[in-house]
Parts: structure tokens; C-alpha cells; sequence
């Protein structure tokens, strides 16, 4: 696959800041374990919206999806992609400003 940079963000992150002078792979593997400890909060606000949610690859990987809409996100690398549109990305470095997308893009 090829790599797309992201068009938009959702900003710093209050929830998991970046930290000065810090390997990209321990950002990467911080983001992705903070996120994964509050993936239960994404769950319930999927359910009570009726939407689907699943997590693979040892947390890399969530997946929502309701309809013909499926939203992927990668918390470690913080990319965001709606409906494979790659070149669309969107960077997202917590599972708040994860939920904010899926309210935009459910419209819930």
C-alpha cells in the first residue's frame, strides 16, 4: 500500500500529547496502548448508536462500519479513513477526537 498524507486533523491531543524528543515508535506504541485502554468508551458510544465495532490486529486496527459507511482507524500511526478513501485520511491521536469523527461522519 501506498503511504497517503492526511488532509485534515483533529489537533493536539489533550488525552495523549505528543511527547518532546520522543522516538516515533514509542509514540506510536503509547498511542496505540492509551487508546486500547479506553476502547470500551468507543464500544458503548457504537452500540448506542447502532453501529457496528470491532478491533483486530492486537489493537492496530478498529473498524466501524453501519451501512454502506465504514470508518478505519490506525490509533498507532493516528490515521483515520473513511470508506477506503486513502488519500482522504484524516490524523487522530485520541480515542475522543475519534469519537468526534464518528459523530460527524454517522451524523449522530
Amino acid at each position: 500500500m501506498a503511504k497517503y498524507r492526511d488532509i485534515s486533523g483533529t489537533g493536539k491531543s489533550q488525552l495523549c500529547p505528543t511527547i518532546k524528543n520522543e522516538p516515533p515508535s514509542d509514540r506510536h506504541i503509547r498511542r496505540k496502548l492509551f487508546n486500547t485502554e479506553y476502547a470500551t468508551i468507543v464500544k458503548r458510544f457504537c452500540e448506542k448508536h447502532g453501529i457496528r465495532f470491532a478491533i483486530t490486529n492486537n489493537g492496530e486496527h478498529w473498524q466501524i462500519a453501519r451501512r454502506n459507511k465504514v470508518v478505519d482507524w490506525w490509533p498507532s500511526s493516528a490515521k483515520v479513513v473513511v470508506n477506503k478513501c486513502w488519500g482522504r485520511g484524516i490524523h487522530c491521536h485520541d480515542y475522543e477526537q475519534f469519537i468526534s469523527i464518528l459523530e460527524k461522519q454517522f451524523k449522530v
